[in-house]
């Protein structure tokens, strides 16, 4: 039901207009696993293709853009407030269960949430960084919430206006384009396991 519910998104989003761009975002952020580049892409090839001039800009930056980096920071909250509750407590137990210092682990945390407000922005600006997993590493970081959602806004602005005008200059391509940058994101995801675990791991061994 829920992939019936993405495809008459994209079928319809010319008529539903930005509400398509939040609702579509919203999805695939929270519910369910769709290419993340799908709906802006699809916004783009859709919406920029029936206007020019000053429209053109002011619909990729108000109806894909800003629609698209509110809407990923207010459904990024829960996840961030996920590792902030959650992450403290398991960062320690398994600094005791692998046999590593707790400042260690979140070395490796910071591999995926950014050491710095820079890096965070240069993350949600990617489009093949997953959005949800630099959330939950952001609030186990323990960044507060006024960061994170500044952070997250500034990042994803940019990350929206570029896949919404890819969308527009791939034109009836956009869909394999997006499908190709969901499979980057995928492959991003696993680097960025392995090179936290390999780093714990390095530790450990050093240690012993």
């Amino acid at each position: 039901m829920l992939s019936q519910l993405v495809d008459y998104l994209v079928e319809r989003i010319v008529e539903l207009d930005w509400m398509a761009v939040a609702i579509g975002v919203l999805i695939e952020t929270i519910i369910v696993p769709i290419p993340s580049p799908l709906i802006p892409m699809a916004a783009g090839f859709a919406l920029l293709s029936r206007t020019e001039g000053i429209g053109f800009i002011a619909t990729l930056f108000i109806k894909i853009g800003l629609v698209g980096a509110l809407t990923a920071t207010v459904a990024n909250l829960p996840f961030y407030y996920i590792g902030l509750k959650g992450g403290e407590p398991v960062m320690r137990r398994m600094s005791r269960w692998i046999g590593v210092d707790e400042e260690d682990i979140e070395k490796a945390v910071k591999l995926v949430g950014g050491g710095r407000p820079a890096h965070l922005i240069i993350y949600r600006a990617l489009p093949i960084m997953p959005l949800s997993l630099v959330s939950l590493a952001t609030g186990a970081l323990r960044r507060s919430t006024r960061e994170f959602t500044i952070y997250t806004f500034t990042g994803c602005l940019p990350r929206y206006i570029f896949l919404g005008y890819l969308g527009w200059v791939m034109q009836d391509l956009y869909m394999e384009m997006a499908d190709l940058l969901d499979s980057l994101e995928t492959a991003t995801i696993v680097l960025i396991i392995l090179a936290a675990g390999t780093y714990i791991l390095v530790k450990r061994l050093l240690r012993r």
